[in-house]
């Protein structure tokens, strides 16, 4: 079956999007409201992302700003722990990783690598 081969990996890659959508959205790529927030908060602290803590809506407030004036601008390593919580959220059993980290210093790489 189709859907539960796709179910089996998840992948991040050194070029992927964030799309301007909430942060809660851009992990789950669902659109899902029955998500709760605080798995998504989890998911982003084991990798290492805890700025969502200081956003005016949480994981609600909107990744880059072209539709919400209070979104964000992530920078090149916040925006590939999103990436990597992306992967972790979808809980594959196969995880393929294309240089994820390449935005991040040694040792926040080092740190990622760790937890996964």
């Amino acid at each position: 079956d189709y859907d539960q081969y796709m179910k089996l990996f998840s992948a991040v890659f050194q070029d992927f999007v964030l799309f301007s959508m909430s942060l809660k959205e851009n992990v789950t790529l669902n659109g899902d409201d029955k998500v709760e927030n605080g798995e998504i908060e989890s998911v982003l602290r084991s990798c290492d992302y805890d700025k969502f803590e200081k956003l005016p809506k949480g994981v609600e407030t909107q990744v880059h700003k072209n539709f919400d004036k209070e979104g964000f601008e992530p920078s090149g390593g916040e925006a590939q722990k999103i990436a990597i919580a992306r992967a972790k959220y979808k809980n594959g059993e196969v995880v393929i990783l294309d240089e994820p980290t390449s935005a991040l210093d040694p040792r926040a790489e080092y740190e990622i690598y760790q937890k996964f």
